[in-house]
């Protein structure tokens, strides 16, 4: 063997290399929110595709719900969203997209440390909400920026959801610079040289997502204690039998109603009660109405009882009306009214038709997608 190397070998190693074969990485984090300019992304390979913009400073407005204030983080508008309210975005093409990151900011006023700000999103126009964020603790009077990513799951479409959970009037957040953005996903398929080979069949069933309906009672007012739920309407708290039990009283076409109620993400409401009529004739009625989302004059009536053919006089009957909220709330497909009221009326013409009310109980349903069983 040879006692030596050549010495035409190097003898050392270079110490560096070219400085374009390293890879390097921001040495700090941007200081600033994300913009509607300069969106915030964690690497630009990724993230580099913007689906959905909103900045509230335009004309149109990809939000339904909430107000549009002259107070905005770059010093212009903003959205604002009080009291049990929500607002929902129009739907947002993601196809072909794996992953999808929401980057906002929002600033709250008069906020509690228990007070929460949520960010839920579902999949084509399904309105059964997952949640993507929840924050509690809101540091008042400065811009948080946040940033939400979910996977996509081959999903076609997304509408987003932020919404509060405080019933104050003083308590406020403003939401503004509201940036989608897209990572696309792998191909579904890769070349090959030979057939692809066909698929056998199976007699193992398909996995199906199971949903669990889940009842929750939002008030039960039996009238002891006054008009409880029932603050608005022309009507008298009396005790019919003379037993001690309060009841409401309506006569002719008068009515007894309910303020606000949140909808949150209830798919059926259910009111159940007892009433009572006196001297109606044929042709006269009792009705169950509800009214959807804000600023709307429209009473919608759900279920009516008539004199004659569901109800006799002087006797107490169990009645119940179903509401599907789903067909209620949706304007263009999107789930948009995010709160109702209840009135229970009467179709009386005579100053001696009278309805008597009892025991009144709303209920309602929230669907949620449990897991594959």
């Amino acid at each position: 063997l040879p006692s030596s190397l050549p010495s035409s070998m190097p003898s050392s190693i270079p110490s560096s290399l070219p400085s374009s074969s390293l890879s390097s990485s921001p040495s700090s984090l941007p200081s600033s929110v994300p913009s509607s300019s300069q969106p915030a992304t964690d690497a630009p390979t990724q993230w580099g595709v913007t689906i959905f913009e909103e900045d509230f400073n335009g004309e149109s407005n990809k939000f339904e719900g909430g107000g549009i204030r002259d107070f905005g983080y770059d010093g212009t508008k903003s959205i604002l969203v009080k009291k049990m309210q929500c607002i929902i975005s129009t739907g947002i093409d993601i196809t072909g997209y794996s992953d999808i990151k929401v980057d906002f900011v929002f600033l709250g006023r008069n906020l509690e440390t228990t007070d929460s700000f949520k960010l839920d999103y579902c999949f084509d126009s399904s309105y059964q909400w997952a949640e993507g964020g929840n924050w509690t603790s809101i540091q008042n009077k400065n811009w948080i920026p946040e940033t939400v990513t979910f996977s996509t799951i081959g999903e076609s479409e997304v509408v987003i959801r932020f919404k509060v959970d405080f019933n104050d009037e003083k308590k406020k957040i403003f939401t503004d610079n509201i940036i989608v953005s897209g990572k696309l996903g792998l191909p579904s398929f890769s070349p090959t040289d030979g057939p692809i080979s066909p698929v056998s069949p199976t007699d193992a069933p398909t996995q199906t997502p199971t949903v669990t309906q889940i009842w929750e009672s939002i008030f039960s007012e039996t009238f002891e204690n006054g008009k409880g739920e029932f603050q608005f309407g022309q009507f008298e708290i009396v005790d019919k039998d003379g037993n001690g039990n309060s009841s409401i009283r309506i006569k002719k076409t008068k009515f007894a109603r309910t303020d606000w109620h949140p909808a949150l993400d209830y798919s059926q409401l259910k009111v159940d009660f007892v009433f009572l009529g006196e001297s109606m004739e044929p042709g006269e009625a009792v009705s169950v109405d509800f009214k959807f989302g804000k600023g709307s004059s429209e009473w919608n009536e759900e279920k009516r009882w008539t004199f004659g053919e569901d109800f006799e006089n002087g006797i107490w009957y169990d009645a119940s009306a179903t509401v599907e909220m789903f067909e209620r709330c949706k304007v263009q497909n999107i789930f948009v009214h995010n709160r109702f009221k209840l009135r229970l009326k009467g179709h009386g013409d005579q100053g001696n038709d009278k309805v008597y009310f009892d025991n009144v109980t709303l209920s309602a349903i929230t669907e949620q997608s449990s897991q594959y069983m």
